[in-house]
């Protein structure tokens, strides 16, 4: 019986794990200035490649690093190409997500708004698909690049 309860109790835990939903983050809500003044780099580029590296800390801990085509930049290094981490990752069938991941795709333009070294951005920052940033856009008309 103890078995029976066991594999039953299993077999529930591992239906919970691959049918679980994501939770959004619940991040502060901040105007375009503060993200501008806080980000280390805010930039225009198309995702051309992505891999999983290590974070930086150290540990076993992943990052998904993508790799950008600056199109245009308002501040950071004058690099033809930026990196770019965030939380979470996927190699073959194992996948770990965070809720406050953003997820960018290989062939899409982004707007995007990055802190630190190496550069990371998260949801909590006002990145979007460059067809989606229109306000964002318009915002960032107005500020002088670098």
């Amino acid at each position: 019986m103890d078995r029976r309860i066991t594999l039953a109790l299993g077999g529930l835990l591992y239906l919970m794990v691959v049918f679980s939903v994501p939770v959004k983050a619940s991040c502060p809500s901040a105007p375009l200035e503060s993200h501008f003044s806080g980000s280390t780099a805010i930039f225009v580029g198309r995702a051309i490649a992505q891999q999983v590296v290590s974070a930086t800390g150290g540990g076993n801990e992943r990052v998904t690093e993508t790799t950008f085509e600056v199109e245009d930049r308002w501040k950071g290094a004058a690099e033809p190409t930026v990196r770019v981490q965030t939380c979470g990752w996927t190699v073959g069938n194992d996948t770990v997500t965070c809720s406050s991941s953003f997820q960018f795709a290989i062939g899409e333009e982004y707007v995007v708004f990055a802190i630190g070294q190496p550069l990371a951005t998260s949801s909590c920052q006002p990145n979007a698909r460059l067809d989606r940033a229109e306000k964002t856009l318009q915002w960032l008309s107005g500020k002088r690049r670098n």
